[in-house]
């Protein structure tokens, strides 16, 4: 969970997000959790969906649920099903 690491604080120098921070219902409490866990110099580096961008990431999913800034649903890529 981005809301409660389960390490202990000052844990690491760099911490990153990688197409997730969109995706969260409260990012002020996952910001504070990385925080938490970065050391005092450490990085955060976020890599997120363009929010103008999101019926092509809508198109990319069955079963859409848009629930606030949370984009749930069900993606099928060759074989495999993931939600």
């Amino acid at each position: 969970s981005a809301y409660a690491l389960p390490v202990p604080a000052a844990s690491f120098d760099l911490v990153y997000s990688v197409m997730v921070w969109h995706l969260l219902e409260d990012i002020k409490k996952a910001a504070a959790e990385l925080s938490r866990v970065l050391t005092a110099n450490g990085i955060f580096l976020i890599v997120t969906a363009n929010p103008d961008a999101s019926s092509a990431w809508k198109a990319l999913y069955q079963d859409v649920r848009l629930e606030g800034k949370r984009l749930e649903g069900t993606m099928t890529m060759g074989e495999v099903t993931s939600r």
